[in-house]
């Protein structure tokens, strides 16, 4: 493999790469969430020694997660402290617009920060579209970003985070508890479908993390229209030209593991 990137502080260089996504064909953007920045690197420039084309503070007060770039703007989610389901930054203006709400609280005693905790989500671009999906619940949305429209959709299972507010030195804080469930642990968009990685167990706080072995494939309209079981549990995943399947299953070591997608696979077969 090739090795590429400067470690460091400076400009064009990254302490913790949180995630990566693609800008177009040649480029991809990449969070340092240590730094609070994302930095956009072409990957020939990369592989030669060059720098990055350009890096942009994102959320210096907060915990961006997912970025990911369209047009001249980077959307993007907040884990912490958001009090809208997303956010667009213009990097013209570097002006911030919240879109959205968080699901409504079932308990209102629980403070604004650690309902964000539980309904932290993953996020990916199907052309104009941004797919949302919880890490802890059963649903996910889609937000249009043209008609700036908000779609809610259900998947096969149906429940919400479960979880407890506890207190540290008197400040709330987000428990996990008995019973609480691993949703969607990874989503990507292709050409054809949107894929999520799901889960569904209660999860395990002696395990290395949750894991799953059902890829869910959403069409157009927001639908999950059938599913693939895996004979290997994944952490994460991603998905290569509608056909092949990258995950990492998490044991002792990671291990690299590869799936042929049945995209022939009926509609309906959930």
């Amino acid at each position: 493999y090739t090795q590429a990137g400067t470690f460091g502080q400076g400009p064009s260089e990254v302490l913790i790469a949180w995630s990566m996504s693609p800008i177009d064909d040649e480029s991809f953007l990449v969070l340092d969430g240590i730094q609070r920045k994302v930095v956009a690197y072409n990957v020939q420039d990369l592989i030669n020694g060059e720098g990055a084309l350009w890096e942009n503070k994102i959320d210096p007060q907060g915990l961006a997660s997912c970025p990911i770039h369209k047009d001249n703007s980077i959307f993007y989610l907040k884990d912490v402290s958001g009090e809208q389901r997303l956010y667009e930054l213009k990097l013209d203006t570097q002006e911030e617009i919240g879109y959205g709400t968080l699901p409504e609280k079932e308990n209102t005693s629980v403070a604004e920060h650690v309902h964000s905790q539980a309904f932290q989500a993953l996020m990916a671009r199907q052309g104009d579209d941004f797919v949302i999906s919880y890490r802890l619940a059963s649903f996910f949305e889609i937000f249009d970003s043209k008609t700036k429209n908000w779609k809610a959709t259900q998947g096969p299972d149906q429940f919400n985070p479960i979880y407890k507010q506890t207190s540290h030195e008197g400040s709330p804080m987000f428990a996990m508890i008995d019973g609480t469930r691993s949703a969607y642990l990874d989503i990507c968009a292709g050409d054809e479908y949107t894929y999520l990685l799901y889960d569904g167990d209660e999860l395990d706080v002696n395990s290395f993390g949750a894991q799953g072995n059902t890829i869910f494939f959403m069409d157009d309209s927001g639908q999950v229209v059938k599913k693939q079981q895996l004979s290997t549990d994944l952490g994460a995943m991603t998905v290569y030209n509608d056909s092949v399947i990258y995950g990492i299953r998490f044991d002792v070591e990671p291990e690299l593991v590869k799936y042929t997608l049945r995209t022939n696979t009926p509609k309906d077969a959930i």
